[in-house]
């Protein structure tokens, strides 16, 4: 998954209740827009994390 320049995502589908898909290898973005990302609780988003690898665009 790349997010290029879309500061209005401010959520990923993502809930509490949907494992992480074996096709999920990673997730590119600017490091920024990780931070500002909003989670429904902090497990989401630390089972998420491994994923995601920042990007300079």
């Amino acid at each position: 998954m790349n997010v290029v320049r879309c500061p209005n995502l401010r959520k990923l589908p993502f809930d509490s209740n949907i494992k992480i898909s074996k096709n999920l290898e990673e997730i590119k973005g600017e490091q920024e827009w990780w931070a500002e990302l909003e989670w429904e609780d902090q497990t989401i988003k630390h089972n998420r994390t491994p994923y995601f690898k920042p990007q300079d665009w």
